[in-house]
């Protein structure tokens, strides 16, 4: 009989691995372990939904990709809801992909992840990336080059326990789209963005709503010369004292509807000289 309860399967062959996933077909047992068995093939470039709702998969060791076409790993990972450990090699090759949107998306059980293995200098599309890893405490982007990212659209959006996370080595220069990026990011206490340039942004809405345990932002950095959506931002931040917006400027079409609702402990907007923000806060 075929097993479909597994706990751990190591991967050796991604020219088969999705026929072998969808049909629930896992070959190999040893010791109480699953394993898939593979040669690498240089010519596979989609790797996308490779393990997509594999909901009893608790462990995945990942071989080398020394040298490989992948494209893409979108949805790679997404909704796999008992994974609670993902090991990556140093030779884990990822410098063709472009896509790793919705990658880790409804991983519930992850607690840790170590992307140091991780070339993103190709990368254009980190949206959802780790949406509703609701168990996520420690990740580790210390690699990542995002110079030619253009959406980070609800890529934190539902880690609700996430406490801390560094992000010194983005290069936000050419995103366009930052919607809902740290939304229901609850338990969120520090958010250090100083290296963040938004030029290009022309989405903030519902970026950090629901950031329940941030009481100071500092949003010096950004400009919101092309923002043309603002709503919601900071929507039920309620322990926010202090935001400095010193460098926000809206236009007459820019959105910014309810921008602070919900923010009751707001006693400051800092440097902001935007007549319509202000009068937004007001109300």
């Amino acid at each position: 009989d075929i097993e479909k309860d597994i706990n751990s399967i190591s991967i050796y062959r991604e020219d088969e691995m999705k026929k072998m996933i969808i049909n629930g077909i896992y070959k190999f047992k040893k010791e109480g372990k699953y394993f898939i068995y593979y040669n690498i093939n240089e010519s596979v470039k989609d790797l996308s939904k490779m393990f997509y709702n594999v909901n009893t998969l608790k462990k995945v060791y990942m071989p080398s990709f020394a040298d490989n076409k992948i494209e893409s790993m979108s949805n790679m990972f997404n909704g796999c809801i008992s994974l609670k450990e993902i090991n990556f090699p140093r030779s884990f090759n990822t410098k063709n992909v472009s896509d790793i949107s919705n990658m880790f998306s409804n991983c519930e059980s992850l607690k840790h992840l170590n992307l140091s293995s991780f070339s993103t200098e190709n990368i254009e599309s980190m949206s959802g990336m780790f949406n509703r890893c609701m168990l996520l405490t420690k990740v580790n982007l210390s690699s990542f080059n995002t110079k030619n990212v253009a959406t980070m659209s609800d890529m934190f959006s539902g880690c609700e326990s996430l406490t801390e996370i560094n992000l010194s080595s983005f290069d936000t220069e050419n995103v366009k789209i930052m919607s809902k990026m740290f939304q229901y990011c609850g338990k969120l206490k520090e958010l250090n963005l100083s290296n963040f340039k938004t030029n290009f942004v022309s989405d903030f809405s519902f970026m950090f709503e629901d950031c329940s345990s941030l009481k100071i932002l500092d949003l010096s950095s950004f400009s919101t010369i092309n923002a043309n959506d603002m709503k919601n931002m900071f929507k039920n931040c309620k322990n926010l004292k202090e935001v400095d917006l010193s460098s926000f400027k809206t236009s007459e079409s820019t959105k910014i509807k309810d921008m602070f609702l919900g923010c009751n402990s707001l006693k400051s907007i800092k440097n902001c000289i935007d007549s319509k923000i202000l009068n937004e806060y007001k109300q």
